[in-house]
């Protein structure tokens, strides 16, 4: 007798017995049998007959209509060269090609290739670009820059804290009680920690109180030497102000040019408005006074600091806190 011939006999046997007894627990007990599988076997028996007890053929590990690995790889290197493509999009571009697969099962090869959304898209290729292998074209750089600002000042480098800080202004909301409201932030380069106030007009004023009574402190406390903050463009007035402090201070100031804003600033706007104006606490403070909305900031800032992981080039998932 073959060995599947004996294992069908033995669990026929087993069968027999609780047949006998009247009391299936107490044969698996006694066969050592656990009662999932008894259950199993009486299924099959009465299905398939003797047969059916028998080890039933291996189930192949793929599915005769799994993708192909070289395929998977095609459409894996697709989204890398057209990051900002949907998945109906590159199912079309395979049609062009001749290639049937529906954007379904893209969606699922992305996934697993770890390039299901934009933002993984966004962190391979930056590991593409400071790996230095191959150049970028000019679509993933675009892609790249939009989706993260900062990668638009990849030109200048800083090693350090303090070395380099960006001061910027942005429109923040119309509230009831208040009007217009704007941020005024200070943003080191290095580590993307933010100094930041808000206010109801964009006068130069804020954003020297913000360096003189919160960065040189804070840059004093940590022992940090403060070398360079870049602003905006601003009237001749403001400019000379902010450019004549720093002066008196030892800080050299250098005037930003072109018409983007500043890749860490506008950053720090996008989280604000992304995180900030959706709590929940903020939404009903639309009728609050100044003093109340600017302590809500304070507290938000304290957690973007400390809290919050930014991905992506600088940061590569620190807090800012983290990385200063």
């Amino acid at each position: 007798m073959d060995a599947s011939k004996k294992l069908a006999s033995e669990r026929l046997a087993v069968l027999q017995l609780a047949e006998r007894l009247g009391n299936a627990a107490e044969a698996c007990r006694r066969c050592g049998v656990d009662r999932t599988s008894f259950y199993q076997w009486k299924r099959r028996l009465a299905l398939e007959g003797v047969e059916g007890l028998a080890n039933r053929p291996p189930v192949h590990k793929s599915h005769p209509q799994t993708t192909p690995a070289d395929l998977a790889r095609q459409i894996a290197a697709l989204a890398l060269a057209h990051p900002a493509h949907g998945c109906d999009r590159i199912e079309t571009n395979l049609a062009k090609r001749g290639i049937d697969v529906s954007a379904v099962t893209i969606q699922k090869i992305l996934h697993k290739a770890g390039l299901g959304t934009y933002q993984t898209r966004a962190v391979a290729l930056e590991d593409v670009y400071l790996a230095g292998g191959r150049k970028l074209s000019s679509e993933q750089m675009a892609f790249l820059e939009n989706s993260n600002p900062c990668f638009r000042e990849r030109h200048k480098e800083s090693t350090r804290a303090g070395e380099y800080l960006c001061a910027g202004t942005f429109f923040l909301g119309r509230f009831d009680n208040i009007g217009p409201v704007y941020v005024h932030a200070v943003i080191d380069s290095f580590s993307s920690y933010a100094f930041a106030a808000l206010s109801t007009t964009t006068q130069v004023e804020t954003t020297l109180h913000i360096i003189r009574k919160r960065v040189l402190p804070f840059s004093i406390q940590r022992r940090l030497k403060i070398h360079c903050v870049a602003t905006g463009r601003t009237t001749m007035l403001a400019r000379g102000t902010i450019a004549g402090y720093l002066q008196n201070e030892g800080i050299k100031h250098e005037l930003l040019g072109g018409d983007q804003p500043n890749g860490f600033v506008e950053r720090f706007r996008r989280t604000v408005v992304e995180d900030f104006l959706r709590l929940p606490e903020v939404r009903r403070l639309s009728r609050a006074q100044l003093a109340r909305l600017q302590e809500c900031f304070d507290s938000w800032v304290v957690h973007y600091n400390a809290e919050k992981q930014l991905q992506g080039y600088r940061n590569y998932g620190k807090t800012p806190a983290a990385r200063l």
